[in-house]
């Protein structure tokens, strides 16, 4: 017997409901006052499904509009190819490939402060003006994952550098991945600061003083699918080529694996692309 299909103008409607849905759930937070912390668990809640990136795309939205409005308050000015760079240990990327890279919410445990996570809810609320209570009420996955925030032409961050401790092998993304990145200049758990949004922060000089850590705060979903390029086998960072090419020929993954050179001025350390070791080159 054969079984009736749905007529393709029900299929259309269902889709354009979907996309209708997701269309409100980005305006109502992007157009959402900046003059009272925002309540996302209503419009994103815990959900399986959620869509994390768009919501992520949508606090940054956000975050533009306030601070185009401050005009008491200088532009962010970082330089034109600031861009965040995440650091991980090689050992974790077969569970990156699985489960995407995870923030301390999710994994409760990493390299930072490991006792920290009720701070971190609270700085994390305080970087998008969300309320405090209501973001721990929210899909994890929407909570920032932490990178270096680098650029590899701005000579006048000449502090900017980065270390071993947070992982031997460096992430640079996909160009999509700036629209739901904040910064802060130092560490957000420190400064307990509203972040900038970063693309606000591109093509302008830098103004402002020197420090040698800026954060990059990447929110919603993150899978190896938004990375660009990986960098490995930084001197004086550790290695880690063989055991990322192995995972990535496991997985069949095709992701540009290229050994290191770090950019050095005066106390500057930045990792770049050096020699191609695995994968095909990004146009």
């Amino acid at each position: 017997m054969r079984v009736p299909r749905a007529p393709i103008f029900v299929v259309i409607c269902s889709l354009t409901f979907a996309n209708s849905a997701l269309a409100g759930v980005i305006f109502e937070i992007a157009g959402k006052s900046f003059d009272e912390p925002i309540k996302l668990s209503r419009i994103v809640g815990k959900r399986d499904g959620a869509p994390t990136r768009d919501v992520g795309e949508s606090v940054v939205q956000r975050l533009n509009r306030h601070w185009r409005k401050k005009e008491e308050s200088p532009d962010c000015r970082l330089g034109k190819d600031v861009y965040p760079l995440l650091a991980f240990n090689a050992e974790h990327l077969d569970s990156i490939v699985k489960k995407g890279f995870l923030n301390f919410h999710q994994t409760h445990n990493g390299n930072g402060c490991t006792s920290c996570e009720s701070q971190r809810y609270t700085t994390e609320a305080r970087l998008i003006n969300a309320d405090d209570d209501d973001v721990r009420n929210i899909s994890p996955t929407v909570l920032p994952k932490y990178a270096y925030a680098v650029s590899n032409t701005n000579k006048n961050i000449l502090a900017a550098r980065v270390a071993a401790f947070y992982g031997e092998v460096f992430a640079r993304f996909k160009s999509d991945v700036l629209k739901r990145t904040t910064i802060t200049e130092e560490d957000s758990l420190n400064l307990g600061a509203v972040g900038r949004p970063l693309t606000s922060c591109l093509d302008k000089p830098w103004t402002g003083g020197a420090h040698n850590y800026y954060e990059a705060q990447i929110w919603g979903e993150l899978t190896v699918q938004d990375v660009d390029i990986l960098i490995v086998d930084c001197p004086d960072l550790g290695l880690g080529s063989e055991s990322v090419i192995r995972v990535l020929k496991e997985h069949h993954l095709n992701i540009p694996v290229y050994n290191c050179v770090l950019d050095r001025e005066g106390d500057r350390r930045v990792p770049m692309p050096k020699k191609l070791l695995y994968g095909t080159p990004r146009r």
